[in-house]
Formats: structure tokens, C-alpha cells, sequence
């Protein structure tokens, strides 16, 4: 049951059509930081300033004062 969950949940997240739910076409315009991003979100989901700090970090990944946060 929590596979199904997270399959769909994935899905909704990344706003992929339910019929295309299931293709790996559906899947190639999404790219490893955006599935990163999603799991981020959906792990840490109860401490938006987490998210916030990773997501600048994921996209400024030279920057150390952002990792020293």
C-alpha cells in the first residue's frame, strides 16, 4: 500500500497524467535534482525551512555559507 502511495504521490508531485503514470517517457523531462527535490519535500515535509536550506544548496552547491546553515 505505501508503494502505491508513493508511485501516485510522485506522480501528482511532478504533475504526470495518471495514463502516463506508469511510461518511462513520461518520466525524461523530469530531471535527477527535480526527483531529489521531491523526496526532499516529501520526507522533510514538516520542516518547510529544511527544504528551503537543501533546495539552495542543490542549486548553489559552491557556495559553503549555505551549507554551514
Amino acid at each position: 500500500m505505501a508503494v502505491l502511495y508513493f508511485v501516485f504521490s510522485f506522480g501528482l508531485l511532478n504533475r504526470i497524467r495518471f495514463r502516463n503514470l506508469f511510461q518511462k517517457e513520461a518520466y525524461r523531462a523530469i530531471g535527477i535534482l527535480r526527483i531529489l527535490g521531491t523526496l526532499l519535500e516529501m520526507k522533510n515535509r514538516d520542516f518547510p525551512q529544511y527544504i528551503n536550506a537543501e533546495k539552495e544548496i542543490l542549486k548553489y552547491p559552491d557556495r559553503l555559507e549555505l551549507q554551514k546553515k
